[in-house]
């Protein structure tokens, strides 16, 4: 046939490692301020510890102290309620709208976004608040 494209398997992996590559280029030193945009990746050798705060957010702490928020794209069924997950990184990335997380129950959700975190000093009064822990997640 003409005019018909068939990418091989060997294209496609060539293609993807290509797109993780060219994201991971635009990542922000490991010095950066929490402040700054954190990207589209993370590498999983600076994630220090994790922590789940609902079905759809994990925090992730970060070598130099900073901590960011992992947001699922969509809530991920008992998430929260097994507090586990796991991933498998390509080329020590982890990347949002590509990698995805498998829990304990077996759902596999994928990664939305990582954003900086930063929690909040509570505030004189009853302490209510809906966000987790009177957190907020910076743009």
């Amino acid at each position: 046939m003409r005019g018909v494209s068939i990418l091989s398997p060997f294209g496609a992996m060539a293609a993807a490692l290509a797109f993780i590559q060219a994201a991971a280029a635009e990542q922000p030193a490991a010095t950066a301020e929490p402040e700054q945009a954190v990207g589209n990746c993370i590498r999983v050798r600076q994630i220090v510890r994790t922590h789940v705060v609902d079905d759809r957010t994990v925090l992730l702490e970060m070598t130099g102290g900073r901590t960011l928020a992992m947001r699922l794209k969509y809530a991920c069924p008992q998430l929260a309620f097994h507090d586990y997950f796991s991933y498998e990184a390509t080329l020590g990335l982890l990347c949002a709208e590509i990698d995805h997380i498998v829990t304990r129950a077996g759902a596999h959700c994928q990664i939305g976004a990582f954003a900086p975190y930063q929690p909040e000093a509570p505030e004189s009064g009853d302490g209510a608040d809906d966000t987790p822990g009177g957190a907020r997640f910076l743009p």
